[in-house]
């Protein structure tokens, strides 16, 4: 019941990677101490409840594969915190990767198909309810590197008619693409009188049986590259786990379904780890709406040992966002801290609450609620203290620091 009091970020973080802690030596003590009896009724419980791994449904009452989730999440939050507060971000990240992180696919954490019995929702998301479309700022990035996702992944558009030029009509079939961000697509979903239910879907083959990661392998090698890049002690090189995280980087099911589609990814990595630099790309609107856009992503995806930090993390971070989907706020979160990937610049910002200029992006979402009194009362007398700054889009978290990466 009311009154809430709002807690700030900083006490947050620090707070849940304390409980992390916790929950870590929770699970060694009982690896440690626990009789076997204990540990068969919970392996009973775990087994019948926790429908997350694959390896752990198969190894209970091992806790291994979940004490190394719980480090790889401090890992995550230690990246998160790396501008404001550098020490404890490298102690933080030290410490998870000394204890054990996700190091193979077996060990990923996530809602997998195989073992909830279920489909993936996106694809009834996306192509069943029209709710969702491909986005321009994913499809720039793939095309920078004729990633094999931008055709595994997604499909072809349906027919999207020019509203300024008739005669350039798009055809359905003709390419996979995207909606520019901060569009005006209207209301009518499904609607073929709607363009830009035209945009490319999810292909169903591929995505059909995609698990919804929590954790995923490959995010824990960019983080780990990252670490290295940045001198902190990450148990290998920046190159190496840049590499895995790319070979990592499939969508789609670790197990035996769809392994053609696997294969095909797999058959194209040995290729696409020698990319020298991203091909130049100007993104077309095929519905006559908005401008033609010229994408800024010039770094390739081969490693170069000498290139600058900041390119070895541009690359990381523009390989991490490939590799995240469909895991948005994650990247959300990188491209605030880094700036990366290079996107382009959101559409209409003056349809937000006037705290965004041109070429700036969403920082924070506004606080819920804020139309019930009581919690516009607590928002006015602890939310805006914890927040540090106005209820606005453009007002940056505690973490989010205006500074260069390094």
């Amino acid at each position: 019941d009311h009154p809430f009091t709002y807690d700030n970020l900083e006490t947050i973080y620090n707070t849940v990677e304390a409980n992390i802690d916790s929950i870590v030596k929770c699970y060694e003590y009982y690896e440690a101490n626990r009789p076997a009896w204990y540990k068969q009724e919970m392996q009973t419980i775990l087994a019948t409840n926790t429908k997350c791994c694959l390896q752990a449904q198969n190894s209970y009452p091992n806790l291994d594969v979940l004490k190394r989730f719980a480090n790889s999440l401090k890992l995550r939050m230690a990246m998160h915190i790396v501008k404001v507060n550098p020490e404890r971000a490298k102690q933080w990240a030290e410490e998870a990767v000394a204890s054990g992180v996700i190091e193979t696919e077996d060990q990923e954490i996530g809602f997998i198909n195989s073992v909830t019995g279920g489909g993936n929702p996106l694809v009834e998301i996306w192509n069943s309810w029209s709710d969702t479309r491909l986005g321009a700022g994913y499809e720039q990035v793939l095309r920078a590197y004729n990633h094999p996702f931008l055709n595994m992944l997604f499909e072809k558009n349906t027919r999207i008619v020019n509203a300024k030029e008739p005669n350039n009509t798009l055809e359905a079939g003709t390419k996979v693409c995207g909606i520019l961000a901060g569009a005006h697509v209207g209301q009518e979903q499904g609607s073929t009188s709607n363009p830009y239910n035209g945009f490319s879907q999810l292909n169903p083959k591929a995505m059909g049986s995609a698990p919804l990661y929590l954790m995923k392998l490959s995010e824990v090698c960019f983080l780990r590259a990252e670490g290295a890049v940045r001198g902190w002690n990450m148990g290998g090189t920046a190159k190496d786990f840049y590499e895995k995280g790319i070979r990592e980087a499939n969508v789609i099911d670790r197990t035996l379904q769809h392994r053609s589609l696997r294969q095909k990814y797999e058959n194209a990595v040995d290729n696409y780890l020698t990319i020298e630099s991203a091909t130049p790309f100007t993104y077309v609107d095929p519905t006559g709406n908005d401008a033609d856009r010229v994408s800024q992503i010039t770094v390739g995806v081969k490693w170069n040992d000498s290139d600058s930090q900041e390119t070895k993390l541009e690359k990381i971070i523009t390989q991490k966002y490939i590799a995240g989907f469909p895991n948005s706020l994650e990247a959300w979160v990188d491209l605030r801290r880094t700036g990366y990937p290079r996107l382009f610049n959101m559409l209409n910002m003056a349809d937000g609450d006037g705290s965004l200029s041109d070429g700036a992006m969403v920082r924070r979402l506004p606080f819920p609620g804020s139309t019930d009194d009581a919690t516009l009362k607590e928002i006015n007398e602890t939310g805006l203290k914890a927040l540090g700054g106005p209820d606005k889009q453009g007002t940056r978290l505690w973490w989010d620091v205006n500074a260069p990466n390094f």
